[in-house]
């Protein structure tokens, strides 16, 4: 439903969306790989996880959770709100009020603009869909002690959901870290990037060191 991708009248899920995936992994013959998922990506990247942990080397999580909890009004009331303002502003301008909350600094016009474009170039029906399915009660929570890849939270101090129940998730899985960005907010590869950046490559660049260390070994066997 986004991007260039097909936009079916139906069947939106986070589980069809790790599906998907996995049948884009298998088409491309990646074998596993790395995972890195902001936000929706982020639940579709534990989805994916849980269900096919073989196609999984490491996951890298940014302001994102294993569960959006969504049994009452009060947990609900952000999709109340974005729906909302989607059917009385339409995309381009809730994008508008969206990026104000998102990049509140002077210097960000740029970022604001930027991100405005890409939300309004979303098909209204398709990003509805999307947004629904994020609040279908989905969670995987209760799984965690199935994800034994490598795992990092990567987190913005004023995300929507506080920094304490981000360490809750990593607290419950077996190999997990959280990298904490000072100043930020829920769009954080775009607005810091290099600190961002920072923090990815210093979560893979062991990760790919170790596995060149096992090539090189059975190789010399």
């Amino acid at each position: 439903g986004h991007g260039r991708s097909s936009k079916p009248r139906e069947g939106y899920s986070i589980e069809r969306f790790a599906r998907d995936t996995a049948a884009l992994l298998d088409a491309l013959e990646t074998g596993p790989v790395h995972v890195a998922g902001i936000s929706l990506g982020g639940m579709v990247a534990f989805q994916l996880a849980v269900d096919a942990p073989q196609r999984v080397k490491s996951m890298t999580v940014v302001n994102s959770g294993p569960e959006v909890p969504a049994r009452t009004f009060k947990q609900r009331l952000p999709l109340y709100v974005r729906l909302f303002y989607i059917h009385t502003l339409g995309l381009r301008r809730m994008a508008g009020k969206i990026a104000k909350r998102l990049f509140p600094v002077p210097g960000q016009a740029e970022l604001r603009r930027r991100f405005i474009e890409r939300l309004a170039g979303n098909e209204k029906r398709c990003y509805v869909a999307s947004l629904r399915a994020i609040f279908a009660g989905w969670g995987v929570a209760e799984r965690l002690a199935e994800v034994r890849c490598p795992v990092l939270f990567i987190t913005a101090d004023q995300d929507y959901t506080p920094v304490e129940l981000k360490r809750s998730y990593v607290d419950r899985l077996p190999n997990a870290g959280m990298v904490v960005i000072p100043d930020s907010r829920h769009a954080l590869p775009m607005e810091k990037p290099r600190e961002f950046n920072r923090a990815l490559a210093d979560f893979l660049t062991p990760l790919a060191a170790r596995a060149d260390g096992a090539r090189s070994a059975q190789e010399a066997q």
